[in-house]
């Protein structure tokens, strides 16, 4: 006897949908003066005092300006990457998926 062979479906690639958004938690370690704008969105402005911690959700980016670089620890989706800038130093950083931007 001799088996049909099924026919085989042809494979259809879905297009991959690419998420951007991400995630930006800020822990202070001293007071700081921080601005914070989600996707064009003023969401924070004012004294984030020392011991907060707060996260930020943007889907394409996330503007942050920081009055004492060296106060705050930052993570974007979870990983630490330290500190802006040194304690007293003002910065400007654009953040996106695929990492930061320091602006002077």
């Amino acid at each position: 006897t001799v088996k049909a062979e099924t026919p085989k479906k042809p494979v259809v690639k879905k297009e991959k949908k690419i998420d951007k958004s991400f995630d930006l938690e800020i822990v202070a370690r001293y007071n700081a003066w921080l601005e914070v704008v989600t996707d064009g969105m003023l969401k924070f402005r004012g004294t984030f005092s020392k011991g907060s911690e707060d996260v930020w959700h943007a889907e394409k980016e996330l503007k942050l300006k920081v009055g004492n670089a060296g106060a705050v620890i930052l993570r974007l989706d979870g990983k630490s990457i330290g500190s802006p800038g040194p304690k007293g130093e003002r910065v400007f950083l654009i953040v996106t998926k695929d990492g930061i931007k320091k602006k002077r």
